[in-house]
């Protein structure tokens, strides 16, 4: 279990043993702010693709694409600016 008591930057909340865990989510990610239903037909179709390709997407995913340092999902799924900067 995760206590509140303390939280750290970047949206981090303490846990008992002292460290720390991501929150929920991000506002600007559409993977955070997708209904749970929409996550889990999402994570269905990601899972399938990475048994099917013998985990090959799986290392181009995490090897070779940029993530959220909030909620580690890819950068390319958040909101942007006309500027390119985060709208968050």
């Amino acid at each position: 279990m995760f206590s509140i008591a303390h939280t750290g930057g970047a949206g981090q909340v303490s846990d008992e043993l002292g460290g720390y865990a991501m929150a929920a989510g991000c506002r600007d990610c559409e993977t955070c702010t997708r209904s749970w239903l929409g996550r889990l037909f999402q994570n269905a179709a990601v899972g399938l693709m990475h048994v099917v390709t013998i985990g090959i997407s799986y290392l181009i995913k995490k090897g070779f694409r940029r993530h959220c340092p909030q909620c580690k999902h890819l950068l390319s799924r958040h909101a942007r600016r006309a500027d390119g900067s985060f709208r968050d």
